[in-house]
């Protein structure tokens, strides 16, 4: 267990009461007199399923001064007021994840995730029903516009409202109406001269032990914190001094200990509040869990933090293939979360899962399994995977049961001109299978089949085409009516042509293809064509980065990820064939969510020339100097960009209006992500709070790069020592 000082500098969040000046901003300066402005409050890392602890602390000083009020949530339980040397108390919740497990399976039947499930089932119903009706609708227009019908084309949402706004507006709706904000206000000084302690009493008893004038007050200030409660709610009033170390139940009406010395030492007030309640549900790509505080917080005070987020996953992945997950958090643009993952009944499966939310009220988070092959139950909840039975023709069988769906991602696109084959046979002999292929779009499975095998009676390859498919998708459900066993799902072969060619950069750079520059072959992908906007797949480790055209340049939105991890102490070499990157607190689930930093010298792949390839993909390059400042001229709107954002290498320091925040815009264009750096000692800072970028000029030493910063509008330019890490924001040639 951890003491006090170690638990201040490594787990605890210190917070102040900052709001409590703006929940009584209403009352005037004499209403005010005895509340403490700032106390300072800790808060213990938060599990849920067990209680959260904070400890308050009011110094000697504030309170012989006469500011000794101070309030805590009206759900505080296990009130301690104490004058003792609380650095000796632990706050630490132990994490026991076996019983987490087992929370995470009676949360999972709760009613808060059962609210949860039906109303993701209703979205995604109305999601599929939407897109049939999106695709009738197209293939009623080609149908008219070939037979040269009339037409009168009406507008229909093919979209899905947001899924986080009914989440918020039903998961927590049966909270008890206790939840109204109310607290307890705590008197840590004598209101009179005589020893007094009472507990328990009614309200005509309260009066005898409480200076009338005082209790008035305190329930006027009671009053403006909520406008549900009135001078008839019951009251806590505790008051204590530094000679008493009191447990106060917050279910009685007034619990008061009075003594007659003056405070003399700090004092502390600790307490406990009611867990955080978690919801989940299950969804045909994984799982959606929320998590909430369990009480309405009064406003003004601080919400929850650093809270632990966890459930149980479906074994379907091996230890070690934890790049197969991803969490989203839905209500921060998709950012995407580190987490570990666990196996917890040591079978070689991963099963459960655990995060640290950032803060609360309810925040919500997808959990994504990836693979190219699930297998779906009746509902669409994931089974397991059978990607590894399927890939291939090798007798290896993937058991299907009857009313499960296969969910296969085939490596392209595929159009009404495409097939879908299978090697399958009924699991049992002299019956008959019968499948049928639903096209999947942005995660949902349609309702409607759009092809149906010929009753499948023995083992044997069989075809369907796919004449009826409207918009063409990468995705499809497979269903199978009665027991299957399947081989191979055959992914259709993509084009190949033959020829000689010799300018290579050119060719990749102006078609997405993949090149054997050895046997002359390229494979065409999706589109024989690239334009900016469109998806970018690094054929080097198969990442896709998000493209946008911003003036005449185009970037790429997201930073590059590519190489294998080292240390932060690590120096990096400067080779492309083996590509080295940083990755933010040596966690690769921070270069899945933020991206790789590199030294420059790796970053340019031991070139020195402006506009290098670097670690970039072909036919892009770590941008110049002059490109960054192109960048910033176009999003300039001050009419004075040629003068702040000069082309020289001498100017230098923080420049421009609002460019920064125009490139840190999450939902704009740049989406300059605040992911910090590698200091050229090998700490990580800065995460959340800056970001740094290279260019491709060097500077003797030192190299050219770009600042954007949490707390400035500008864009911050300087030459910075090659040995920092910092992101790559590739640029097209």
């Amino acid at each position: 267990m951890f003491r006090y000082k170690k638990i201040f500098t490594s787990l605890f969040f210190i917070v102040s009461f900052f709001g409590l000046f703006t929940v009584f901003k209403k009352m005037s300066d004499e209403e005010l007199k005895g509340f403490v402005k700032n106390p300072t409050v800790i808060q213990s890392q938060s599990i849920p399923g067990q209680p959260i602890k904070w400890l308050m602390k009011v110094d000697a000083q504030t309170i012989s001064s006469g500011d000794h009020l101070v309030y805590i949530p009206k759900s505080a339980d296990k009130v301690v007021i104490s004058d003792k040397n609380t650095e000796e108390k632990e706050m630490v919740g132990t994490i026991d994840r076996q019983k987490l497990s087992e929370i995470s399976k009676q949360i999972a039947v709760s009613e808060e995730s059962r609210a949860l499930s039906k109303i993701l089932k209703k979205e995604a119903k109305e999601k599929s029903r939407q897109i049939t009706a999106k695709n009738s609708l197209v293939a009623s227009i080609f149908a008219r516009v070939k037979n040269n019908i009339p037409f009168f084309i009406g507008v229909i949402n093919a979209n899905a409202d947001d899924v986080l706004s009914p989440i918020q507006e039903i998961v927590f709706s049966n909270m008890e109406e206790s939840v109204t904000p109310e607290v307890v206000v705590v008197d840590l000084t004598p209101l009179t001269p005589d020893v007094v302690e009472v507990g328990n009493v009614d309200t005509s008893t309260s009066t005898s032990t409480v200076d009338t004038t005082a209790t008035s007050s305190l329930e006027d200030v009671t009053t403006s914190t909520s406008t549900e409660v009135s001078t008839s709610t019951e009251t806590e009033v505790v008051t204590a001094t530094s000679t008493t170390s009191t447990e106060i139940s917050t279910n009685t009406i007034t619990s008061t200990v009075i003594t007659t010395e003056t405070p003399s030492k700090d004092i502390f007030v600790e307490y406990e509040t009611p867990a955080p309640i978690i919801a989940e549900a299950e969804t045909e790509t994984g799982k959606i869990v929320t998590i909430s505080d369990s009480i309405s917080v009064p406003e003004g005070q601080p919400h929850t933090t650093n809270v632990l987020a966890f459930t149980n996953i479906p074994p379907i992945y091996k230890v070690g293939q934890e790049d197969k997950i991803k969490i989203k958090w839905l209500n921060n643009n998709n950012q995407e979360m580190s987490f570990q993952a666990f196996d917890l009944n040591t079978d070689g499966k991963l099963d459960y899962v655990e995060w640290t939310v950032p803060h609360l009220s309810t925040q919500t988070f997808e959990i994504i399994f990836i693979s190219k092959a699930l297998e779906l139950d009746q509902d669409k909840n994931i089974v397991g995977e059978v990607f590894d039975q399927v890939k291939e023709q090798n007798n290896i069988w993937a058991s299907v049961q009857d009313g499960h769906y296969v969910r296969t991602t085939f490596e392209k696109f595929l159009t009404s001109s495409n097939d879908i084959t299978v090697y399958v046979k009924p699991s049992v002999d002299n019956t008959v299978v019968n499948i049928e292929v639903y096209p999947v779009y942005d995660g949902i499975g349609s309702d409607q089949p759009i092809a149906v095998f010929e009753p499948i009676s023995h083992e044997g390859m069989y075809k369907v085409l796919l004449n009826n498919l409207i918009s063409s998708t990468d995705v499809f459900d497979i269903k199978i009516t009665g027991s299957a066993d399947i081989d191979y799902i055959v992914d259709p072969t993509p084009v190949t042509v033959t020829d000689t060619y010799t300018d290579l950069n050119k060719i990749a750079s102006m078609m997405n293809v993949t090149l054997d520059s050895v046997n002359g072959q390229i494979t065409l992908s999706t589109l024989s064509s690239w334009t900016c906007g469109s998806a970018l797949l690094d054929s080097r480790d198969g990442k896709i980065y998000n493209t946008v055209l911003i003036g005449a340049q185009c970037w790429m939105q997201q930073n590059l990820n590519v190489g294998t991890m080292v240390t932060g102490v690590t120096t990096q070499g400067s080779s492309c064939a083996s590509i080295q990157k940083y990755c933010y607190s040596n966690s690769e689930a921070s270069c899945s969510a933020n991206g790789g930093l590199y030294q420059w010298n790796q970053a340019m792949c031991g070139s020195v020339s402006p506009g290098a390839q670097g670690v970039c993909p072909v036919g892009w390059h770590v941008p110049t100097h002059d490109e960054f400042t192109i960048l910033e001229r176009t999003t300039c709107t001050s009419g004075t960009c040629t003068t702040d954002f000069p082309y020289d290498t001498s100017t230098t320091g923080y420049r421009g209006t609002n460019e920064g925040t125009t490139l840190k815009n999450m939902s704009g264009l740049y989406r300059g992500m605040l992911s910090g750096n590698r200091d050229t000692g090998g700490s990580f800072i800065s995460l959340g709070v800056a970001s740094y970028f290279w260019s491709s000029v060097p500077s003797g030493a030192s190299a050219w790069g770009r600042l954007l910063y949490s707390g400035g509008a500008g864009v911050g330019r300087n030459a910075y020592d090659k040995a920092y890490g910092f992101s790559i924001r590739c640029i097209k040639d």
